[in-house]
């Protein structure tokens, strides 16, 4: 989905550009020549924490080693989209504006198994109870901040056309796919999340 993405950009851009019609894009991969790069906010910067304690529910008592890192996990990711938006409001006027915001790729492959518990069969009422809303509350925050993107267009009077799209869908890793996550992690870097529980592959 990414590359079908960065392909249409490179072809409809160049006609905008030949056209004079100023575009911004933020935020597409680095394949995409000439992209837009935001400034990075940081992972302890306090809209992160905000975010984050709207998003994810305090840890219980004997909260485990997944929750630490889905923490660090949810603060990269929030992150890098605010990153984005900031990046995005800060462009001037642009006749199109083309923001992509990565965060949600990494969140809803680690906490799918918590959104689609019956998917799965192993996760606890428990951690249903506290991860099983993150992915909604991911969204809310993602509509929000669209929804302040699109607040700004349109400030010449002429009313802006807004396109919500998705680069690829998501579904349950098959239970293989877990397993060897889970027995065999990545030896190129330490395991810093839960075994991912989603894939792009069938979504």
């Amino acid at each position: 989905g990414a590359i079908v993405g960065v392909v249409v950009m490179s072809v409809f851009l160049p006609i905008l550009d030949a056209l004079s019609i100023p575009a911004s894009v933020v935020g597409w991969p680095d394949s995409y020549p000439g992209k837009k790069i935001p400034e990075r906010i940081s992972a302890g910067d306090p809209r992160v924490s905000y975010r984050l304690e709207k998003i994810l529910e305090p840890a219980p008592d004997k909260a485990s080693a997944d929750h630490a890192a889905l923490e660090a996990l949810l603060r990269q990711a929030i992150a890098t989209d605010l990153s984005a938006r900031d990046a995005a409001t800060a462009g001037g006027s642009t006749r199109l504006l083309a923001v992509r915001f990565p965060g949600l790729a990494r969140v809803s492959r680690a906490v799918l198994r918590y959104h689609l518990p019956d998917e799965f069969g192993d996760v606890s009422p428990e951690e249903v109870a506290v991860l099983g809303p993150i992915l909604t509350r991911y969204y809310e925050f993602l509509d929000e901040m669209i929804g302040e993107l699109i607040g700004g267009l349109g400030t010449d009077g002429t009313p802006p056309h807004v396109m919500v799209v998705s680069a690829y869908g998501i579904a349950p890793s098959s239970g293989w796919e877990r397993f060897i996550a889970a027995v065999l992690p990545s030896p190129r870097r330490r395991r810093i999340v839960p075994p991912p529980s989603g894939t792009w592959r069938e979504g």
